[in-house]
């Protein structure tokens, strides 16, 4: 039976596209911002999401209240963890700049 390593094994799986190897020659800034970019359009996506789902509901287009609380919750853990990361990523920022020369 022939062997296989554990990086072998684990090489196949595919990554999500955020943390995906960039191909098309990105620094890590630019990784970085296009990660970050992705970030808000993904939230602002999601509230914009929401905000339509409350307005069909009140409009009478919607009727089931259970689908427009899910689309404001979705929203608002989105939103929730977006401002968790941000804090991490600031809290990072400010450890580096603390270290000395």
């Amino acid at each position: 039976m022939p062997s296989i390593s554990p990086f072998e094994a684990i090489k196949n799986i595919p990554l999500p596209e955020a943390i995906a190897p960039s191909t098309s020659g990105a620094t890590g800034s630019d990784a970085f911002s296009s990660i970050l970019q992705q970030s808000v359009r993904n939230v602002s996506q999601l509230q914009g999401d929401a905000e339509a789902s409350i307005n069909q509901f009140i409009s009478g287009e919607q009727e089931d209240p259970h689908t427009t609380m899910l689309a404001v919750q979705r929203a608002s853990l989105s939103f929730d963890m977006f401002v968790q990361v941000r804090n991490k990523v600031v809290q990072a920022y400010q450890e580096v700049m603390k270290m000395p020369e």
